[in-house]
Order: structure tokens, then sequence, then C-alpha cells
């Protein structure tokens, strides 16, 4: 079983118990594979990634534009 399987079963029970009770259901998600399985599963809100995810990914990629543009040695 995949590591995305094993997420939605786990969310399974939870999401059908709120939905029956008429409740909203916050998650937090990995990837966009996590995002897409849980909103298809009944989901209300999806926090994806994190403040400080994004802000490693936005460094890294600075990182790299710098690097790509270094002056000549």
């Amino acid at each position: 079983m995949s590591a995305l399987e094993l997420i939605t079963d786990a969310a399974q029970r939870p999401l059908e118990a709120a939905r029956a009770a008429g409740k909203a259901v916050s998650v937090f998600a990995g990837s966009l594979a996590e995002v897409k399985a849980l909103r298809e599963i009944g989901a209300s809100v999806i926090v994806y990634s994190s403040d400080q995810g994004f802000m490693r990914a936005a460094a890294a990629k600075a990182l790299t534009e710098m690097r790509s543009t270094a002056a000549p040695a």
C-alpha cells in the first residue's frame, strides 16, 4: 500500500463522520497528489505545505537562479 493510500484510508472515517455531523474537515497535505486525493474524499479545508516549506522552496529557487547568473571569474 502506498503512502498516499495510507493517508486517504486513515482520513476516510473521520471525513465521513464529520460530513454526517455537518462539520467541516481541515487537513494538512504534503504534496499536490495528497491535495487531490483528500479533496476527492471530501476534505473541506486543505493546508498545502507550510510557511517554512514555501520559504525554503523560494530560497532554493533564488539560490539556483543566483548561481546560474554568477559573474565570470
